[in-house]
């Protein structure tokens, strides 16, 4: 019997009919459904087709259109999997700034199936910097990708150390200055191909669309972005 990697409760794995005439191997579940219950889904409701956050429709939202006013030619093409609800934040909390590593493990499936919609393009995770890598142990989306068994191609270097984004206000957030530059050592690895860039929350845009600047100078045709939140 296995346990919920978050609530630690014993989960019991219950079986139908469906599953016994497909003959597939029972699916290895990693969080219990009480736990499950508590993320919730942008798939399942209306999202702004900017950003992805939950809207009442899929017009820009304000703070989309306040960007595309801002950077009339970096239109984000934006997907989230989740809302960043409560749950979500201390589940961040606790992988992203406790060291509690094994918790990368929660929504590595559903990552996956999500990134296999991209098999075209090359993922590209938002790094951390050195010093930053020292202190924490890892880079929290490069290790997400890992999870899910994803190939990507660390392109982008962050040679500014800076206060954490989550101790920042939206004001500071929003005049951060380009943190990031390409490893041009990896520029012929990519070379006409579509990027995804993935982080682990988006909050205002700015530190995807710093990553997007980078990669729209270097001459990529076509950049998407992909975010474990919203």
């Amino acid at each position: 019997m296995t346990t919920c990697l978050w609530c630690q409760q014993p989960m019991i794995h219950v079986l139908d009919l469906k599953w016994f005439f497909s003959l597939k191997p029972i699916a290895p579940y990693l969080v219990c459904a009480t736990c499950q219950k508590q993320v919730s889904k942008l798939s399942e409701v209306t999202c702004c087709s900017g950003c992805g956050q939950a809207a009442s429709s899929t017009a820009l939202c304000k703070e989309c259109q306040v960007w595309q006013e801002k950077y009339p030619h970096h239109f984000l093409s934006h997907q989230a999997l989740y809302q960043y609800n409560d749950f979500f934040k201390e589940w961040m909390k606790q992988y992203k700034f406790q060291g509690i590593f094994h918790l990368r493990m929660m929504f590595a499936e559903d990552l996956r199936k999500q990134l296999k919609k991209y098999h075209h393009y090359t993922i590209v995770p938002i790094p951390i910097s050195e010093e930053r890598l020292q202190e924490r142990g890892y880079n929290q989306v490069s290790a997400l990708l890992d999870a899910a068994k994803m190939p990507y191609t660390p392109l982008l270097k962050k040679e500014v150390h800076s206060e954490r984004q989550s101790s920042k206000s939206k004001k500071q957030r929003l005049e951060t200055q380009q943190p990031f530059c390409v490893r041009q050592e990896l520029v012929q690895q990519i070379e006409g191909q579509a990027i995804l860039i993935v982080d682990d929350i988006y909050t205002t845009g700015s530190t995807l669309r710093h990553a997007y600047q980078c990669l729209d100078e270097l001459g990529v045709k076509v950049i998407k972005t992909l975010t474990l939140a919203r």
